[in-house]
């Protein structure tokens, strides 16, 4: 992947949607970690190969399992191995001391591909290009639906495009899920005076 077909960890602005995006990671073979790492969960699957992404914070992963216990790759650094002192570095660039188990546990494709939606979203939210947010959090609704997080980025951008409907639904929807506060009731309640 890296060495063969040249794929390699994006070099040109971090931001650009590009990054993020599959058919652009594939047609520039560059790309954000958790994009490269998509490619590469796809061809071990397809080799039989036990690895999988790590939604580790701060920082995509790959966890190879080896009989040694597992080993931890980094698709932005060409397939560097990352050993202990790197996954501290990772750790004290989020400002924890530490990844847990947890952080370094191998995850589903499903939430490699909400990641991946997750970064998409964050840019073009950032950058003011609202029908792309939305494209993006719609993606991300459609993965996983019942995370509040996801279900209250995808009302914020529908309510940002207009679509005040499925701001209201979203909105709604995210008041069953754990996370639900006082401000997103005030909110919800403004949705349902603009539509009235």
């Amino acid at each position: 992947i890296f060495g063969e077909m040249g794929f390699a960890g994006s070099t040109k602005d971090f931001d650009d949607p590009g990054n993020a995006d599959l058919v652009s990671i594939l047609e520039a073979r560059a790309g954000l970690p958790v994009g490269l790492g998509i490619i590469w969960r796809h061809v071990a699957r397809l080799s039989h190969a036990a690895l999988h992404g790590v939604d580790s914070p701060g920082h995509f992963l790959l966890r190879l399992e080896a009989p040694d216990g597992p080993i931890f790759i980094d698709p932005l650094a060409g397939g560097a191995i990352v050993d202990e002192v790197g996954l501290s570095e990772i750790a004290n660039r989020v400002g924890i001391k530490a990844l847990s188990e947890a952080m370094l546990a191998p995850v589903s494709d499903r939430v490699m591909a909400v990641r991946l939606q997750t970064n998409l979203a964050a840019r073009a939210r950032a950058s003011g290009q609202i029908d792309a947010w939305l494209r993006a959090a719609f993606r991300r609704a459609l993965l996983a639906p019942d995370n509040y997080q996801v279900a209250h980025d995808y009302s914020q951008a529908a309510e940002a495009a207009g679509q005040i409907h499925i701001a209201l639904e979203w909105a709604q929807r995210a008041s069953q899920l754990q996370g639900y506060t006082q401000a997103d009731r005030e909110r919800t309640q403004t949705l349902r005076q603009k539509l009235n």
